[in-house]
């Protein structure tokens, strides 16, 4: 996803607005109309719709009055459809395969009555079905709708402020890193969707894993050895160490297996359709491109979260809590769940990841991904022993997204690459959930239950280390080479050409072009600047605020910083004059190059020189860079030259010495 295919979709969008306004009020009806809202993603796409008005794809009132409608739409219908065929309706697919969710909707209805109108707008798998109930109830329709015109009121700018404040902080963030955050509201994106749709399946499937589960013990009747493994796992008066133990040797001799063949045969005869290690090394270098140095260090502490000093922290401390609590049947599957990866580690590893790392400032020993996912995925079935499923769900739903951004750390510094981190993520979710499925079916839940918050504030006190030893590197940055001499005279002919063009990682119709270059020492640039009405940026906690203020002055927002090659601009300068609508801003990075010409080494630094203008979006006043070529430069001092180099497009690159 760029922001490039964003602008095209909102420019398609606001050409198509009846037809867009139309897909919202069909989103918001079948979400909440009876059996379908049990299959759309309604609460993605709200998002989604959310996030292109903020993005003034759609306007705001007409999107939130067609959400509105929809939704009403959506529940008169379910009551009507209640009402008119009463119970007729669980012989429909897939009420009839799930009795209980009806019977689940019918008591929320008879315990919170009208008020059950409101709340199940906000539960996900009773919102379609309460209308209905409230029908085949014979709720009188006036009282029905007025519950439901109330409701939706309420629900629809609230389904839709998840995806607003998505929006606003793309529009706002493209100003110094776009694409990054477009990835991380992306891969959130992923999680709600993924999500829905393993709560779904789960409810879908309920019915059908006990007739599974009797069918694979009857199986393992019939075969005694191979038996051995279902009998383990499902039957709760059967011993499990030794089914289990077999299917770790399974694992392992398909994992070898598998590395094997892969390694002397499908590589050995190029049999795949594309290069493996170019594909790990395209997706570590698009990364690479949207780094920034706030997400460094969120990036960092997920990474030392994945690091073998804190899984074996992990081990050890939950290890011993729970010898002295003398759980040995918590413990020794505890252990179990870490002994198999490592034990498959050599299978697991990839050369070119050293290989990578040459180049990063860093080093973490990070884990195999299957000892992480096996490890905090088990952790998290301990926690949840003997909780309701409302609860359980909400701390598998924490533990997933945790998992998520672990996966995007380690591909983010070159850990483990993308070959890796599926390998070990299939290895570890197969080996975890056999685990939990053996555990939650025999073990009896009472030290958990009495010790949970125990583990909770053990594991919570743990991440203090990975939060100090992030602290501790503050400097997380590519490698920098040594600087290159480079004669004046060359640079001003044809040496400026060797400079960077553009700012990586970012919108190319944002102004990225590096349209200046000054040689000379920071407090030198810093004097000149000053000089001609330049006023060095500081953002401070009252220019942040400011974004919240009505009537600001242009020149009281904050001038976020840019960047290039995962590091922020060393000068940022700005220049206001009364009267005009627009900042003038020079950002400049230091070069790798240092000239000399009858002087000492003097650095070179490159940047841009753009103006920047006012925009206010839902309440919120911010600066954005205009689209608007720079033709000349108005910078007065007698020991100041000044360039310029006239590039395709009619662009000018200013050289300043």
């Amino acid at each position: 996803m760029s922001e490039d295919i964003i602008a095209k979709l909102v420019l398609t969008l606001q050409q198509h607005s009846t037809l867009t306004l139309l897909f919202v009020f069909l989103i918001a009806f079948s979400e909440s109309l009876i059996i379908v809202g049990l299959i759309v993603p309604g609460a993605v796409l709200m998002i989604i719709i959310g996030a292109l008005i903020a993005m003034n794809a759609l306007d705001f009132w007409p999107a939130v009055v067609c959400a509105i409608l929809g939704a009403i739409s959506g529940d008169s219908l379910s009551y009507w459809l209640g009402k008119r065929y009463q119970y007729k309706l669980q012989t429909i697919w897939p009420l009839s395969r799930h009795p209980e969710l009806m019977d689940r909707a019918n008591a929320f209805f008879q315990k919170h009555g009208v008020k059950s109108i409101v709340l199940s707008r906000f539960i996900g798998l009773l919102r379609p079905v309460i209308p209905a109930v409230a029908g085949m109830s014979k709720m009188p329709g006036k009282i029905f709708l007025s519950a439901n015109i109330g409701s939706a009121i309420i629900w629809a700018p609230l389904y839709l402020l998840p995806g607003l404040l998505f929006g606003l902080s793309i529009e706002m963030a493209s100003e110094f890193a776009g694409k990054f955050i477009l990835l991380v509201i992306f891969l959130l994106l992923i999680i709600i969707f993924a999500l829905w749709a393993i709560q779904r399946l789960y409810v879908f499937s309920k019915p059908y894993q006990d007739k599974a589960i009797t069918w694979l013990l009857n199986w393992g009747q019939k075969h005694e050895i191979a038996g051995e493994v279902p009998a383990a796992i499902f039957d709760k008066s059967h011993p499990e160490l030794r089914g289990l133990i077999a299917v770790a040797v399974i694992i392992f001799i398909l994992t070898v297996t598998l590395n094997q063949l892969y390694h002397g045969v499908i590589i050995h005869y190029d049999l795949l359709p594309f290069d493996i290690n170019s594909f790990n090394q395209l997706i570590y270098h698009r990364l690479q491109a949207l780094r920034s140095p706030p997400f460094d260090n969120i990036m960092l502490w997920l990474s030392y979260i994945s690091s073998t000093q804190f899984i074996a922290l992990l081990y050890f401390f939950l290890g011993s809590f729970l010898i002295y609590k003398k759980d040995l049947f918590s413990l020794w599957h505890w252990l179990a769940a870490i002994t198999l990866p490592l034990l498959l580690t050599p299978w697991l590893g990839n050369s070119l990841t050293s290989k990578l790392q040459e180049n990063l400032n860093l080093e973490i020993q990070s884990m195999t991904f299957a000892s992480v996912i096996s490890a905090l995925g088990f952790l998290t079935v301990i926690i949840n022993s003997g909780l309701s499923f409302s609860r359980q769900k909400i701390i598998y739903y924490l533990s997933a997204t945790l998992v998520l951004f672990l996966m995007l750390s380690q591909l983010y510094f070159a850990q483990q690459v993308v070959s890796q981190v599926i390998t070990g993520l299939i290895i570890g979710l197969l080996w975890f959930n056999l685990l939990a499925i053996a555990y939650r079916r025999h073990s009896q839940k009472t030290m958990i239950n009495k010790n949970r918050k125990w583990l909770i504030i053990i594991t919570l006190s743990l991440l203090i280390y990975p939060f100090f030893k992030t602290i501790e590197h503050d400097d997380i940055h590519l490698a920098d080479d040594d600087y290159q001499v480079m004669g004046t005279a060359s640079w001003l002919e044809t040496g400026w050409e060797l400079l960077p063009v553009k700012r990586e990682g970012i919108n190319s119709n944002k102004n990225s072009l590096f349209n200046l270059q000054w040689l000379g020492t920071q407090s030198e640039i810093a004097t000149y600047l000053s000089q001609n009405g330049f006023v060095k940026s500081k953002n401070t906690a009252k220019s942040l605020s400011n974004w919240f203020l009505d009537n600001i002055k242009i020149n009281q927002l904050p001038i976020l910083p840019h960047i290039h090659k995962g590091e922020y601009e060393s000068l940022r300068y700005y220049r206001y004059e009364k009267g005009q609508q627009e900042l003038t801003v020079i950002r400049l990075w230091q070069s790798k190059y240092k000239l000399t010409q009858d002087k000492p080494l003097r650095p070179l630094w490159f940047g841009n020189v753009s103006f920047m203008k006012l925009k206010n979006n839902l309440g919120v006043s911010y600066l954005v860079t205009k689209e608007k070529a720079v033709k000349q430069l108005t910078l007065a001092n007698k020991n100041l030259t000044i360039n310029a180099k006239v590039i395709p497009e009619n662009r000018i690159i200013f050289l300043l010495k």
